[in-house]
């Protein structure tokens, strides 16, 4: 977050120091980057009632593997979040419902047939999806 809150100097702030403005850099660049996503999604809410963050369900209504996702969330219609949660975790185990998926950091593409996997997450580069089909 970018303001201090009740407790400052027990939270990192994005000033504290050089990483974490770089951090902070880095991800308000991608938040811009989304920025035509994002306003097509606010369409969608407005035309269809459909929230903004959405249960894979929504997309995926025959998908029976999606039906007991606790964690993965969808951002809109085409991005895939799959949420690392363990503390110091480097990986994550989540599930890509059947299509063509791109990792939006390293650019992977899987074509995938509804498949459970482990991904790598290392700090900085979230588990993150853009349906592709």
């Amino acid at each position: 977050r970018t303001h201090e809150g009740l407790a400052p100097d027990d939270n990192l702030q994005v000033y504290s120091d050089a990483d974490a403005a770089h951090f902070f850099a880095k991800f308000s660049a991608i938040h811009d980057s989304l920025h035509s996503y994002i306003m097509r999604t606010y369409h969608e809410i407005e035309t269809q009632h459909l929230p903004m963050v959405r249960h894979l369900i929504i997309k995926y209504p025959d998908d029976l593997n999606v039906r007991n996702l606790d964690y993965q969330f969808m951002l809109g219609n085409d991005i895939l979040v799959i949420p690392v949660l363990g503390k110091n975790a480097k990986t994550v185990r989540g599930y890509l419902p059947a299509g063509k998926w791109q990792h939006f950091f390293t650019k992977e593409i899987i074509e995938s047939s509804g498949e459970w996997r482990v991904f790598d997450a290392p700090l900085g580069q979230p588990c993150v999806w853009q349906c592709l089909m």
